[in-house]
């Protein structure tokens, strides 16, 4: 089961005698291999439509504004949808909050959100694109590049809470693979237009002059710990 269509074949071998109904029941969740990951630009699953499409009654509407979430902004602002209609292979996508995830203009992959609590510990709340690379991912960054202050949070809906100029983690990031993408955002958005300077490698004179500028946070990070003084 190497390939995604030798994946469909099998599903099909134990499972084609069930509906649709009936796969959807069992929330299904298509095995990817590491060597199946994505790469590439991918596709919102199945009929996905955005939250401005829906009704003001809709379940989505109101769940997100109970949230303290405006639909408006976050279908403006994040492209946010809603899948009407899920694909055969992913019964589990129909019906939730689709949550694109944009890389330098490009579709790289996307969370579908339960509306709600699933009440079933099987059933998870999110369910990623099969074979997406969370870890080489920052959601929200193509937004976030246009602001001059970034904000690093855990999850999607933290992002939206703090803000275009946030981006989130995606599962357990690399740390290298998130430094890399915060260090080309400051050299391609920040340092060029001025709106951050870089500061002389005179690390004694630095150092020593840090008590002028009162109480300060240092933050070191690498693949294994982050640390805060």
């Amino acid at each position: 089961l190497d390939t995604y269509k030798k994946q469909q074949a099998f599903e099909e071998l134990v499972l084609g005698h069930l509906n649709a109904r009936d796969r959807q029941r069992l929330q299904i969740r298509p095995w990817v291999s590491r060597r199946t990951q994505r790469v590439g630009p991918v596709e919102l699953p199945g009929v996905t439509v955005p939250l401005t499409k829906l009704d003001d009654n809709h379940p989505a509407i109101a769940y997100l504004r109970e949230r303290r979430f405006c639909p408006q902004e976050l279908s403006d602002v994040y492209r946010v949808g809603y899948c009407v209609s899920g694909p055969p292979e992913m019964p589990i996508v129909h019906g939730r909050i689709i949550i694109p995830i944009y890389l330098n203009g490009q579709l790289m992959g996307w969370q579908a959100r339960h509306i709600g609590e699933t009440g079933n510990k099987r059933i998870p709340k999110y369910y990623g694109l099969p074979g997406m690379q969370k870890s080489q991912l920052l959601y929200s960054y193509d937004v976030a590049i246009q602001h001059n202050v970034l904000v690093v949070v855990e999850g999607v809906t933290d992002a939206w809470a703090v803000g275009p100029e946030a981006v989130a983690l995606l599962g357990e990031t690399h740390a290298q693979r998130l430094n890399t993408m915060v260090c080309d955002l400051i050299d391609n958005n920040w340092w060029a237009t001025g709106a951050a300077t870089p500061l002389r490698p005179d690390w004694p004179a630095l150092i020593a002059a840090l008590p002028r500028a009162g109480r300060v946070m240092a933050l070191t990070r690498n693949d294994h710990a982050v640390h805060e003084r």
